[in-house]
């Protein structure tokens, strides 16, 4: 009888077949595997490699709904594929040994799951969130990388895929995702917020040879609480600590994506909010240093401070600027020192951390200590409040509210910064927009030409000069003003003298003039803004003043000459509810000239700059 030679993969193909209902295991022991062109199909079956698979040609095929225990593809050494195939139903293919696939790895079903052992692949295809290469240890997948755009099919628990383009030198680049975000990436606590929970570790196999761009995918289920995608941070942990890398906004929508660009040193590779910064929010899960609320023209000079740093951290308190004086700190090793100044120093200090988490980071906080205001008449205590020749601010004499004002009237009635009441406002507002368009109006008798100086101190019946035109205004060639002196420019309407009106066309102008400023000015103010406003800006006689508070606080409304000194305290320290209110100021009294109005709150300062025509 003649014989008849049967190809190994052949009779390796009947036997599997037959061994599909029965979880085969099949073992190259020390031997070579040959296969040829076609399929070695492995269904339900355990492949264990203690010598040489060649396969240079062909597909090995692993299919089934075997447990992963009788998928899995290991042995003492590691296995070359040419082509290979998942399509596991059930379960996975764990990995106990290096593969390499030299052609295409086709993901049609289930999970290649590298657990321990590293993957090297060409071409992956058929990759999406229900079937890629888990990577629930140490395993990675490695591909070469270029300038060319590879995809990383990897995922742990779900589908986390990594994009990588390569600008520096080609090289074979490692992948495995890890899904929870430790402290110290090793150790500590996990990450309980402001972050998304997965770690996605990347090596290279010729150190420092790389520049990535590398763009990581997550699912919104991933994301911790208080996570913000329009403010992500690719974050690296280098050096001990989680340092930010990329800021921006993620893209798309349930997967999101970030890209971290410009990197050249590979490692372990997370999104969060701001990473432990200045003023920031931790990725970490721990609370940056805060060195606290600014604390502004406090009453004393001693002040009580309130920081606070990452947990098992210690700081230092310091000062950034000492503005001539030496202010002193109780203890600055601790958290709540307290800092002795002088009256009138202003501060700015800062609390750093010294050891622990976040190490070297700080946080600054502004300190200032008001000035000592007793004055002849005052209550003779240093005590920060007397704010007017004569008189004490706490008294209120007609109980209207206010203290009895900075010219020490007893009543408001003749005080120079009073409040008005909305029945009050055609004619208060009517009155002042009449002044400002009769400033606004006035006519410098000065000619713009090349030998117009304007003296430092002013001219005697204009020291705040003010040129007017309706369309244009020309400075000629040498037109200069000499040092210390102010200089305003402003086209206006051409507008009739209100004092001097005669047509009704001349009044009509005037009244719609008068309405828009009056509207605009009692326009409502945009919440959650401290906001100050004046009309007019340039002040004959007296001024509305209106100040819009975002919440109940303490202010204060000062003003200021152009040299910064401090002309009146308008306010002290009072408490006010959160709303709009509208003063009336006088400033028949004041100097012509430049001045600032400021009004200061609990966090906020806002200021105003405007004009005293005489």
């Amino acid at each position: 009888m003649k014989k008849i030679k049967i190809p190994i993969w052949v009779c390796l193909l009947a036997c599997l077949s037959y061994g599909s209902q029965a979880q085969t295991h099949i073992v190259n022991e020390g031997g070579h595997l040959v296969t040829g062109s076609g399929y070695l199909v492995l269904t339900n079956s355990q492949l264990t490699n203690n010598g040489t698979i060649n396969q240079t040609t062909g597909t090995v095929k692993i299919m089934g709904d075997a447990t992963d225990a009788n998928s899995t593809i290991g042995g003492t050494s590691a296995s070359t594929f040419n082509h290979l195939t998942i399509n596991k139903v059930a379960n996975n293919v764990p990995l106990s040994q290096a593969v390499s696939v030299n052609g295409t790895l086709a993901m049609e079903g289930g999970h290649l799951d590298l657990q321990d052992a590293d993957l090297t692949a060409q071409t992956i295809t058929g990759a999406m969130d229900n079937r890629y290469i888990k990577t629930s240890g140490s395993g990675q997948l490695k591909q070469q990388v270029s300038n060319t755009e590879v995809t990383f099919p990897v995922g742990n628990s779900s589908y986390n895929p990594v994009k990588i383009t390569n600008t520096g030198a080609i090289d074979e680049l490692g992948v495995r995702v890890e899904d929870q975000v430790l402290e110290n990436l090793t150790s500590g606590d996990a990450v309980a917020d402001a972050s998304v929970n997965r770690v996605w570790h990347l090596t290279e196999a010729t150190a420092g040879g790389s520049n990535a761009n590398i763009n990581v995918q997550w699912n919104d289920a991933e994301e911790l609480s208080n996570f913000d995608r329009s403010q992500a941070v690719f974050a690296a942990f280098e050096n001990g600590a989680w340092t930010d890398k990329n800021t921006g906004a993620a893209t798309g929508s349930n997967p999101y994506a970030f890209t971290g660009r410009a990197i050249t040193t590979l490692g372990a590779f997370s999104i969060g909010n701001i990473v432990c910064e200045t003023n920031g929010n931790a990725i970490l899960g721990i609370a940056p240093p805060e060195a606290g609320n600014d604390q502004l023209d406090i009453c004393g000079m001693e002040v009580l401070l309130n920081a606070t740093t990452p947990d098992g951290s210690t700081g230092v308190w310091s000062v950034g600027n000492t503005n001539g004086a030496n202010p002193i700190f109780d203890d600055a090793m601790n958290i709540s020192s307290s800092l002795t100044g002088v009256f009138g120093g202003i501060y700015t200090l800062r609390w750093t951390v010294a050891d622990g988490a976040c190490t070297t980071i700080f946080d600054e906080v502004q300190v200032s200590f008001g000035v000592d205001e007793d004055i002849p008449g005052g209550d003779g205590v240093q005590d920060c409040v007397d704010v007017c020749i004569g008189g004490d601010d706490s008294v209120d004499s007609d109980n209207s509210g206010l203290p009895d004002d900075c010219d020490c009237s007893p009543t408001d009635a003749t005080n120079d910064f009073v409040l008005f009441e909305q029945i009050e406002y055609d004619a208060i507002l009517g009155d002042i927009i009449i002044l400002m368009e009769d400033t606004l109006l006035r006519r410098a008798d000065l000619e713009l030409t090349s030998d117009v100086v304007i003296d430092a101190q002013g001219v005697a019946d204009y020291p705040t000069v003010v040129f007017q035109a309706a369309t244009n205004i020309t400075l000629s060639p040498g037109f200069h003003a000499k040092a210390g002196s102010e200089f305003l420019a402003f086209i206006e309407d051409c507008l009739p003298d209100p004092m001097t009106v005669t047509s009704n066309e001349e009044a009509s102008l005037l009244s719609q003039k008068q309405q828009a400023a009056q509207a605009n000015f009692l326009a409502p103010t945009p919440k959650g803004e401290l906001a100050l406003q004046i009309l007019p800006n340039i002040v004959k006689q007296q001024a509305a003043v209106k100040v819009a508070l975002p919440k109940n606080q303490l202010i204060s409304i000062f003003l200021y000459n152009q040299q910064g000194q401090r002309v009146k305290t308008l306010l002290q320290k009072e408490q006010r509810l959160e709303g709009t209110y509208y003063y009336k100021l006088d400033a028949s009294l004041l100097p012509g000239g430049f001045y600032f109005l400021q009004v200061k709150g609990e966090k906020e300062l806002v200021s105003k700059k405007f004009v005293v025509a005489r």
